[in-house]
Order: structure tokens, then C-alpha cells, then sequence
């Protein structure tokens, strides 16, 4: 397989009626719209004679500026939400809709025979563990004998076959190429990735989840949404408004807010370590032995049903994540494995870089937020026979306010703190690292090395055997943005060759 057709075409003819169907339609322009073919863009740039012209409303721009310009390339539709955008005396047929994001989710659907129809999906959101929980639920349904499509910030993972996506939760002329590709490959589910930004830019409109599971709720996206409750509501959404009636839905019981859904009166499971404080339906975590490299866990569904379960994952979020996992998988199917010791392992979430009893344990994850850097380093803390060495950065351009709080965080459970840079983007390194510094007591704990690859030789080189090295923040990512260039970079690799470079000589890092 190639990488996904984004083209969308359509017979322009054909759209009033979807939209109408989608109950986005408000105005149609008394030109009538010609029986032809054309592609579904959003970008003007892109234009060709015939094709229809999304006008999308962003953060920062307006693409209902650049109307006149497609009228100019001969767009064969315009659609809108604003009919003051179509020029005085332009023939060009136009439709006026309610929500210009939700018309261009529909129409890829349509364009691609509504493939959402013939697949059962899963969602799973939260502001931390969607993309682990999506590729632990794929794996499960695979070792079960199912075909899957697992879908989001990996990528698009067929099995079998890897390919990118642009965003956490594609585009939706991505989005539906992928889920036509799973149709024409006879798969029967779709583990996906639901973000907030998806909910807000109305990318899952045309959906209908199966199953949905919500796995934590702390502070992230705030450059996004304006507030903590925005950001809630935005996920909370996809429960009360993209789920089937029929839906299970997977809900963490630590959640903040939780509240919200013990009384909803729909299909809800929680999971955690608690006793059922809820009197539902409950999967209770009760025992674990794990290291490094698996656990063995104990869980207890109603009625005293008893598993115990072998998983190629450790760390609490990781086994929490599991159990979602296993209980969206078992909304859809019958499920008697228990040993799942041959599931492959999350990228970057939790990894395991290091092999050898001599070296240190150096773990690489995605950990990007407080929530998350501090789970992981308390999970790390707890498993360490040494001292904890934390790597870690923050984006530029991205929230600030929690800089500052990841530092106190780093410093309050690390014993040693490299700060260094992570996507920088177009921010000076050196502020950033300055404002992570700032919520950091004892500076004596604390190295900066603005780059990234010094900082993780470092910590590597001067750690000892019985030490755990955290190199926090990009995961599985294999690039590093550093103001518009994107350039390779892959922790995990630049991790493996500073294990290999601990028993030569030190000199300067090679490149």
C-alpha cells in the first residue's frame, strides 16, 4: 500500500443533497451547480477548474478571504458560512452552511462511499494514554484473529503496514481515505485516536463510535482552548454526541470529574485500582508484579469473574491502559486469551532502550504534560534500584504555564534533571529552558544541555548500572523541530548509541 490518496473527488452535483443529509445545509445560490467531478479542497492554492472550495474558518486566518480567488481559478462550488464572502455579481454556484469543518468531514465521507458505515470504530480520548490504549486495542483484537486499523498519532497501523498521518486524528480527507483502505482490506475494526482539536474542527461529525473510552483529564492544550472546561466539554462530546446508543463506554474511575458520567444511565464500564465505588460496572485492578519488561496482574470483573493476565507492559498507566483496552475489545467480541506476553510493545511509551544487566535502565516516553511526566516518573521511582535521571524539555509555541510546573515536578521526584530542549520551534531554546528552571527548588540537581543529543549522552555516560535514565517528552517521534526546519532526531536511537559509547573512551560526541 501507498500513502493515502488525501484527493476527494465528488460529482458537484451530488453535494446539496449530502449536505441537506448532514443538516448542514442553510442557503443554496440560484446558479445551478454543473454534473461534474471535482476535488474536495479546502487549501486555494490547490484549486483546479471544477473543484469545490471549502472556505474554513481557523484559529488564525479565515480561508472565506480567499473566495474571490477561487472564483478566479473557475472553483466549480464555493461553500461557505458567510454569503458576504461571495463577491456582488459572481456567477459561481455557493452553498451556505452552518459549519464549513462539518461539510468537508461529510463530503470526504461521501467521497469515499461512507466507509464509516462498514467498520466497527473505537474511540479513545484523554489528555493522556489515547495513543497507547488505541495500539494496545488493536494488538488485542489482532491476537484475537481480527483485522484492525489502529489510527492516530503512530500512524496508520493496518498490522501489516505502517503509514503517517498528519495529525493525531487525520484530516478527514486522510481520515476517510484510511477507513476506505481498511473496507477495500476487509478489516472489521478501527482503534482510533480521538482528539479534542478533532472534536472542535468537527473531523468525527460523520461518525458513529462503537466504543469509546476516556483514559485521564489534566491540564494540556490550553494554547487551544481557552479553559480547562472548554477542553473537557470538547471531550466529553464524543460520548454524548458520537457514540451509538448502544455504545459501551470505558471510563477511567480517577478521572476528574468522573461525576459526570456515573449517572449518564448508558452502557458504562470503569476500571481502576479502587474498590466499585460506583455500584456498576467495574474492572478492578487487585494485584501486580512487575519490571522492566511485563507484569502480571490480577483483575476482577462482577460477579467475581477472576482473570489474571500477562502483558508485555509495566508502569500503572500502562496496565490502566490495558484494562481500557480490554474493555473495549471485549464490547465486541468473545475473549479468552490471557497470556498477551506477544503483543508489541507501545512505541515510545515506556520503551525499554537499554538490553544489558550492566547498563543502565534507560526508558524512553512520551510523557509531555505534568499529568504525565509525573505518573511516569513515580512509576520509574518505584522500580529503580538507583537514582532517577530525568531528560526532558517543552515544546515552543505551546502552553507555557506548564513549564514551570514540569520542573518542580522533575525536581521534587528525579534525582538528577537534565533540562534540554524538545520541539523548540520558533522560541529561543534558551527560554524556555529558563521558564522549566523557574519551578525548580534545588538547583543542584539540575544540568542544562540546549542540545538534545549532549543531554542524553550526558545523563547516559555518568549514570551508573543500577540508575534508570527517563528521557521524557518525544517518544516515539524521529524529528526535532528547531525554529522551521524539521530535522531527524529520534531518542531512541541517539539512547542506544550513547549505551554503546559507555565502555569506550570519552571524547567529543560524534554525529
Amino acid at each position: 500500500m501507498t500513502e493515502a490518496n488525501t484527493s476527494c473527488k465528488l460529482n458537484l452535483a451530488s453535494i446539496p443533497a449530502a449536505l441537506i443529509r448532514a443538516h448542514l445545509l442553510q442557503i443554496a445560490s440560484p446558479t445551478s451547480i454543473s454534473e461534474i467531478f471535482g476535488n474536495i479542497v479546502v487549501d486555494s492554492r490547490k484549486i483546479q477548474p471544477g473543484d469545490c472550495f471549502i472556505a474554513l474558518r481557523g484559529t488564525s486566518s479565515d480561508a472565506h478571504q480567499f473566495v474571490p480567488e477561487a472564483i478566479r481559478k473557475r472553483a466549480g462550488l464555493l461553500i461557505v458560512e458567510n454569503r458576504s464572502s461571495i463577491p456582488t455579481g459572481s456567477s459561481t454556484p455557493y452553498l451556505v452552511v452552518t459549519s464549513s469543518r462539518a461539510a468537508w468531514a461529510y463530503l470526504a465521507a461521501e467521497s469515499y462511499h461512507n466507509p464509516q458505515n462498514f467498520l466497527k470504530i473505537l474511540a479513545v480520548t484523554g489528555t493522556n494514554g489515547k495513543t497507547s490504549t488505541a495500539w494496545m486495542l488493536g494488538e488485542i483484537l489482532r491476537l484475537a484473529g481480527h483485522k484492525c486499523l489502529t489510527l492516530g498519532t503512530l500512524g496508520a497501523d493496518f498490522g501489516d503496514h505502517l503509514l503517517s498521518t498528519n495529525h493525531t486524528t487525520p484530516d478527514p480527507d486522510v481520515l476517510f481515505r484510511y477507513l476506505k483502505d481498511a473496507v477495500d482490506r476487509k478489516v472489521s475494526f478501527v482503534a482510533m485516536e480521538a482528539s479534542s482539536h478533532a472534536v472542535v474542527q468537527e473531523k468525527l461529525s460523520p461518525l458513529r463510535f462503537s466504543g469509546a473510552a476516556f483514559t485521564s483529564f489534566s491540564r494540556d492544550h490550553l494554547d487551544f482552548h481557552s479553559t480547562l472546561d472548554e477542553y473537557f466539554a470538547a471531550k466529553e462530546r464524543i460520548f454524548t454526541e458520537l457514540c451509538a446508543p448502544d455504545a459501551r463506554q470505558v471510563i477511567y474511575e480517577g478521572l476528574d470529574r468522573v461525576e459526570k458520567f456515573v449517572a449518564s444511565g448508558k452502557n458504562i464500564w470503569f476500571y481502576g485500582r479502587r474498590a466499585n465505588r460506583f455500584g456498576k460496572n467495574y474492572l478492578a485492578i487487585e494485584q501486580i508484579s512487575q519490571d522492566h519488561r511485563g507484569t502480571a496482574l490480577t483483575c476482577r470483573e462482577p460477579g467475581d469473574k477472576k482473570h489474571v493476565f500477562r502483558i508485555p507492559y509495566f508502569g500503572q498507566h500502562a496496565i490502566e491502559n490495558f484494562c481500557a483496552a480490554y474493555l473495549l475489545a471485549t464490547s465486541q467480541i468473545a475473549l479468552s486469551i490471557s497470556d498477551f506476553g506477544t503483543l508489541r510493545h507501545v512505541p515510545g511509551r515506556l520503551q525499554l532502550v537499554s538490553r544489558e544487566p550492566t547498563e543502565p535502565n534507560v526508558i524512553v516516553d512520551y510523557a509531555h504534560t505534568p499529568d504525565a511526566l509525573e505518573k511516569t516518573m513515580l512509576v520509574l521511582k518505584a522500580l529503580c534500584r538507583g537514582q532517577l535521571i530525568v531528560v526532558f524539555g517543552c515544546g515552543g509555541d505551546r502552553d507555557r504555564g506548564k513549564r514551570p510546573i514540569m520542573g518542580h515536578l522533575a525536581g521534587k521526584l528525579a534525582d538528577k534533571v537534565y533540562v534540554t530542549s524538545d520541539n523548540p520551534r520558533s522560541e529561543n531554546p534558551s527560554s524556555i529552558i529558563s521558564e522549566i528552571i523557574m519551578g525548580i527548588a534545588n538547583e543542584k540537581k539540575v544540568s542544562v544541555f540546549i542540545d538534545r543529543k549532549e543531554a542524553i549522552f550526558s545523563a547516559i555516560t555518568e549514570a551508573n548500572p543500577v540508575d534508570t535514565v527517563l528521557i521524557a517528552g518525544k517518544g516515539h517521534e524521529n524529528y526535532q523541530i528547531i525554529g522551521s526546519f524539521r530535522l531527524a532526531f529520534d531518542d531512541r536511537e541517539i539512547a542506544t548509541h550513547a549505551l554503546k559509547s559507555r565502555a569506550k573512551p570519552r571524547g567529543p560526541i560524534s554525529e
